[in-house]
C-alpha cells in the first residue's frame, strides 16, 4: 500500500512473525466501504493487506474493526521458514489459512468465549511486501531467531489481525477528532503469557513446570530466573494474582509485554512507565489485580488445561499404535484442522475417548495450544482520573494448533525439567506453597 510508510516489529513465536504497518495517508475516503470483491488481477497486495482489501471474513465477524485507520497500524501475522525445511512445508495457501484461522477462532470461541476472538482476515501479500518487510524488521529480531529462521517468501496470503496494541476508543478517532490532552496516555495494552495452570502428574517433583524450566534454563544456559509463577496468577485470591503480576513486571522475560499507544516499552522501562502513567507501580496492581479476579477466563482456562491434558508418555504410545495401522503424523495434524468442531463439541458433551487413540490425542494437543497462548488486555485512561484503567477489551492472540511432532521435544523437555529439579535448590514456586 502506498499509505503504509513504516514497518516495525510487534511480536515473534516459534512459527510466525506479527509486524505493523504505520498508515500515514491524507486521503479522507472511508476504505471500510471499498468493494471487497476487487479484481483479482489487481498486484497492488500491499494496498490490499493493509487497506482493508480481503479474500473474505474467517470467524464471521465484520472486518471493520480490523481495518487500518489513519496513522495507526495495520497488522499483519507471517509465516517463518525455516532453512531445513522442504519447500513443500513451506506452502502457506489461503484454504490452509483459512483452516488455522478458523481452529483459532473456534477453540477460543467454544471454551472462552465469542467476545475473546480477535477480528480476522485472509489478505494477499506479494514477494516485494515481504522483501520489503523482512528489510525493515529482520534487524529488529534477536539474533537467535535471525539463525533460525526468516519470513517465508513462498507464501501468497497471511492472516491479517484485529490491532490489539490500541484501544478501541484511539482506534476510531476520526481525523479532526482529538484526544484529551490532559491524559498522559492514551491507549495501554499487556500481552501476558500464563503458561502451564498446573503441575502435571507425570512430572517427578512438585515444581510447577514453568519454574522448573527456569532452573534448566539457568543450568543449561546460564540464564537468570523469572520470578514469575503461573500457579500464583491462577491461584484465585488477591494476593497470588498480584505478586504474579508483581513479579511479572521484575522479571519479564517472554510473559508480559506492555505497549503504550501501540509501542512497545522495552522491559527495562516496564515499572518506571508505569508508574509515570498510575502514579505509583501499587496503584497500577491493584488495579490489573481486580481486572482479573472479576473475570473467570484464568478461572477456565485452568480448568480447560488441566481437563484437556494427557500424559505425554501414554500420547506417545497412542502415536505408535496409529502409525502401525498406517496414520501418520502429518495426517494427525490435518484431523485435528479439519475436525476441530467435532474435537469441541466432543469435548463440551463430555464424551468419553478413553477407548479413541485419535480423540484423546486430539485433546492433548488442544491443551499444548492453552498452555501456549497469550491474554490481550487493553485499557484507557478514566475519564475521571487519568492515573487509573477502564478496560477496553480483553482478546486471547496465539491460539495456535501444535504439531505432534514436537510430541518427542516435550517429552524430553520434561525429563530434562526434571532431572535439573533434582539437582537444584527448591525455588520460590506456588506449587511449594500449595503443599
Amino acid at each position: 500500500m502506498d499509505d503504509v510508510v513504516t514497518w516495525t516489529l510487534a511480536g515473534e513465536g516459534n512459527a510466525h512473525v506479527v509486524v505493523a504497518g504505520l498508515a500515514d495517508s491524507d486521503d479522507d475516503s472511508d476504505d471500510d466501504n471499498k468493494d471487497d470483491n476487487k479484481d483479482d488481477n489487481d498486484d497492488d497486495a500491499q494496498s490490499n493487506a493493509c487497506n482493508g482489501q480481503t479474500n473474505g471474513q474467517t470467524n464471521g465477524q465484520t472486518n471493520g474493526h480490523a481495518r487500518a485507520a489513519r496513522g495507526l497500524p495495520c497488522v499483519l501475522r507471517l509465516s517463518k521458514a525455516t532453512s531445513t525445511a522442504t519447500p513443500s512445508q513451506h506452502t502457506h495457501t489461503e484454504s490452509e489459512l483459512a483452516k488455522r484461522a478458523g481452529f483459532q477462532s473456534l477453540v477460543t470461541e467454544r471454551l472462552f468465549g465469542r467476545a475473546l476472538v480477535p477480528h480476522t482476515s485472509i489478505v494477499r501479500v506479494s514477494p516485494l511486501l515481504l522483501k520489503d518487510i523482512a528489510t525493515v524488521i529482520d534487524p529488529l529480531r534477536s539474533p537467535d531467531r535471525r539463525l533460525a529462521s526468516f519470513i517465508d517468501m513462498s507464501q501468497t496470503h497471511a492472516l491479517r489481525v484485529e490491532n490489539t496494541l490500541l484501544a478501541h476508543t484511539l482506534r476510531s478517532l476520526l481525523p479532526d477528532q482529538a484526544v484529551p490532552v490532559a491524559a498522559k496516555w492514551h491507549s495501554l495494552a499487556l500481552e501476558i503469557k500464563p503458561k502451564w495452570a498446573f503441575i502435571p502428574a507425570e512430572a517427578s517433583s512438585r515444581v510447577c513446570r514453568f519454574c522448573g524450566h527456569q532452573i534448566l534454563r539457568q543450568t543449561q544456559q546460564g540464564k537468570p530466573a523469572s520470578k514469575f509463577c503461573p500457579l500464583r496468577l491462577f491461584g484465585g485470591t488477591r494476593d497470588q494474582v498480584r505478586r504474579a503480576l508483581a513479579d511479572l513486571l521484575e522479571t519479564p522475560q517472554n510473559n508480559l509485554k506492555v505497549f503504550v499507544d501501540g509501542a512497545h516499552v522495552s522491559h527495562d522501562l516496564n515499572k518506571p512507565t508505569i508508574q509515570e502513567l498510575f502514579g505509583s507501580l501499587d496503584a497500577f496492581l491493584d488495579q490489573m489485580t481486580k481486572v482479573l479476579l472479576s473475570n473467570p477466563l484464568l478461572t477456565m482456562l485452568q480448568d480447560h488445561q488441566g481437563a484437556l491434558h494427557h500424559d505425554p508418555a501414554v500420547i506417545k504410545s497412542l502415536v505408535a499404535g496409529l502409525a502401525a495401522a498406517g496414520i501418520q503424523e502429518s495426517d494427525i495434524d490435518s484431523h485435528l484442522l479439519d475436525n476441530i468442531d467435532q474435537v469441541l463439541q466432543d469435548y463440551a458433551s463430555g464424551s468419553d475417548a478413553s477407548t479413541d487413540g485419535l480423540a484423546r490425542i486430539c485433546r492433548f494437543l488442544l491443551s499444548m495450544t492453552l498452555k501456549d497462548l497469550s491474554i490481550m488486555l487493553v485499557f484507557t485512561p478514566s475519564a475521571y482520573d487519568h492515573n487509573t484503567a477502564s478496560l477496553d477489551r480483553i482478546r486471547l492472540i496465539d491460539v495456535d494448533s501444535k504439531s505432534i511432532a514436537n510430541l518427542s521435544k516435550w517429552t524430553k523437555l520434561q525429563q530434562e525439567i526434571d532431572a535439573a529439579v533434582a539437582q537444584a535448590p527448591l525455588p520460590d514456586c506456588g506449587g511449594i506453597d500449595r503443599q
